[in-house]
């Protein structure tokens, strides 16, 4: 899943995937590749499932109209979206990862740093006025992390990790 929708394969594994799709489909007499076939079988048809799914989701706001065409934005969207297919995909419980990059900024800490959350506030904003209006929004969390972290005072030339 992208910040567009269903991904599927990559190039160039995605101009052969009918190939794939029928080499799996051969009954092996090794349980590791039956359990390989298997994985890469169930994996196509989840990739099916979900692009199904949100073919068919409509969101329960503008989405498009009232936020911002950023990468982060775009995918909150798509997990908005998979939020409202729910009932369809038979899910309790999802996880989903998004992320937002530029924040080592070295010396440009103030404007920089303004302006990447701004982008996530928006973003945030978006994502949480679609759950609500779905009603789901009392139902989940979200979390933030940074792998990295930055001192407060500059050596000279930026701050240090």
């Amino acid at each position: 899943l992208s910040g567009s929708g269903v991904a599927g394969l990559y190039y160039p594994a995605g101009n052969h995937e009918e190939d794939i799709r029928g080499l799996n489909a051969r009954v092996s007499t090794s349980i590791f590749g039956e359990t390989y076939s298997d994985k890469v079988t169930s994996t196509f048809n989840r990739i099916d499932t979900l692009g199904g799914a949100l073919g068919g989701t409509n969101l329960a706001t503008p989405y498009d109209g009232t936020c911002e065409d950023t990468s982060l934005d775009n995918q909150f969207k798509q997990v908005a979206r998979i939020v409202a297919s729910r009932d369809v995909l038979e899910a309790k419980r999802d996880v989903f990862f998004v992320q937002h990059g530029g924040y080592d900024t070295h010396s440009d800490n103030g404007q920089a740093l303004t302006s990447l959350l701004s982008e996530v506030d928006g973003a945030l904003f978006c994502f949480s006025t679609e759950l609500k209006a779905q009603g789901i929004w009392d139902k989940v969390t979200v979390v933030s992390a940074s792998e990295f972290g930055r001192t407060l005072t500059s050596n000279g030339l930026g701050t240090d990790h």
